[in-house]
């Protein structure tokens, strides 16, 4: 758990800073939705949460184009990792 939460924490910094490369490393530099993000950089927020189990990510912007973005990004996540991929 204490993992989870720590590169949750990683991630949330490095997304608050424009920084998507842990994903586009595993995912690839053409992941849907990674330039739109990239070049939205400050125009998302990126809250992180401890839980009892781990921790979330919470996306949030009032940008059409990034809104967009983030679905398109996470359905990419979620169709490489699968089934084990939560989406609360």
């Amino acid at each position: 758990m204490r993992l989870i939460q720590a590169h949750l924490r990683d991630e949330q910094a490095a997304f608050a800073r424009g920084d998507f490369a842990d994903p586009a490393a595993i995912h690839g530099q053409a992941m849907a939705g990674l330039a739109e993000l990239t070049a939205g950089v400050g125009r998302v927020r990126v809250r992180y949460r401890a839980l009892g189990d781990g921790a979330e990510l919470r996306y949030r912007t009032s940008d059409p184009v990034l809104v967009a973005a983030l679905h398109a990004w996470f359905k990419a996540q979620t169709s490489d990792h699968g089934r084990h991929a939560d989406q609360r």
